[in-house]
């Protein structure tokens, strides 16, 4: 990270070095971290494939995200949070995962 905290994935994207970004992604970059104005990697790229790479990332962190709390693992369910992903993703159900997490929380007891 340098000193305005841009990361290599920001640098690839912005500069639309798609093997790059498959590279650093592959390397479980972080799609999240923010820059000091507040852009996460996708913001700066107009390039479409590094925009849907990105976003496809995203989706598979949101994924997680559902699976871990429909799971109760709370670990996971930190780390994923940490990492960005939507607290307010849902499934096709419209579950999303607090109330997965509530769900299991009640089988439990």
């Amino acid at each position: 990270m340098d000193k305005d905290k841009y990361t290599a994935l920001h640098w690839a994207a912005k500069f639309g070095y798609v093997d790059i970004v498959k590279a650093l992604l592959d390397k479980k970059a972080s799609i999240n971290v923010k820059n000091n104005d507040g852009k996460i990697p996708v913001d700066l790229t107009t390039n479409q494939e590094i925009k849907d790479l990105l976003q496809s990332a995203q989706k598979s962190n949101n994924d997680k995200l559902l699976s871990a709390a429909k799971d109760g693992n709370i670990e996971d369910v930190e780390h994923l949070i940490n990492e960005g992903a939507d607290v307010n993703a849902a499934n096709k159900e419209g579950d999303t995962p607090l109330i997965l997490a509530i769900r299991t929380c009640l089988k439990s007891s």
